[in-house]
């Protein structure tokens, strides 16, 4: 577990806030270091946990939760109160859930970053959804000049 520290420049740069966390995690069929987010180091510490305990981090709300201590910890010492469970015999799982589903657009302002990710489907729908008479502003904003379609290379976006 290493926070990593950057300069505070909303405070006039006389503080460090964590930028990250790097952490270590390892299971019986190998290791694998993490960079996570600051919210996660306070609940880590929150927890209580120290090297050897076995941890659940939940990708979703970033809860962080302690199961015990690992039994190859277990003759470290004699008064400790800890539950002792095993190594944990799998990979370390890192994945994350996508989920989709049908837009609805409402009247308003529509603002849509990274625009250049959108496939030929996306821009279909929203060309198709814009002739409508509730249709919303849509601003696109994107941080390329002219790149090309997602999946189609004779079309190119600007």
């Amino acid at each position: 577990l290493t926070p990593l520290e950057s300069d505070n420049s909303s405070s006039g740069g006389y503080g460090k806030t964590i930028s990250h966390v790097v952490v270590s995690l390892k299971t019986v069929r190998g290791s694998k270091q993490l960079k996570l987010d600051p919210t996660i180091y306070d609940s880590i510490l929150k927890q209580k946990v120290e090297i050897g305990d076995v941890i659940q981090i939940e990708a979703s709300s970033g809860a962080v939760k302690r199961l015990g201590r690992c039994d190859v910890y277990a003759t470290e010492f004699d008064l400790e109160a800890d539950e002792f469970v095993p190594l944990p015999k799998g990979d370390v799982h890192k994945s994350k859930e996508v989920v989709q589903g049908i837009a609805e657009l409402l009247p308003g302002v529509l603002f849509i970053d990274e625009v250049h990710l959108l496939d030929l489907e996306c821009f279909t729908y929203l060309h198709r959804a814009l002739e409508s008479t509730l249709s919303p502003i849509v601003i696109f904003a994107t941080n390329r000049g002219r790149c090309t379609i997602s999946n189609i290379f004779t079309i190119f976006a600007p």
